[in-house]
């Protein structure tokens, strides 16, 4: 799990390498961004939550606050778990810092 500002600087990880951190941080952010663009260009809202699935694996980025987005991926078995996780963290981080609406 990554916290990643939207220009994908890393703010804070669970991931064990740095350079990981890094590259999944920028990504993730401009995986968001882009869906952004994509979505607001045919006058829909902004995203809230992208969600990326393989046959194996999800990939979940979900907007906090509104300089932030948080990342999380997991085995696809586990998608439900995964978004009520995400869900949890993006609110507990909202309420507590300075990332509020």
């Amino acid at each position: 799990m990554v916290l990643a500002s939207k220009n994908g600087i890393p703010l804070a990880s669970l991931l064990d390498r740095s350079e990981k951190n890094e590259s999944f941080g920028a990504l993730t952010a401009t995986i968001f961004g882009a869906s952004d663009v994509i979505l607001t260009s045919f006058d829909k809202s902004s995203p809230t939550m992208v969600e990326i699935n393989s046959k194996d694996t999800v990939l979940l980025v979900k907007e906090v606050g509104n300089s932030a987005v948080l990342a999380v991926m997991g085995a696809s078995s586990g998608e439900k778990t995964l978004i009520t996780i995400i869900n949890s963290v993006s609110e507990e981080i909202e309420n507590s810092t300075s990332f509020k609406r």
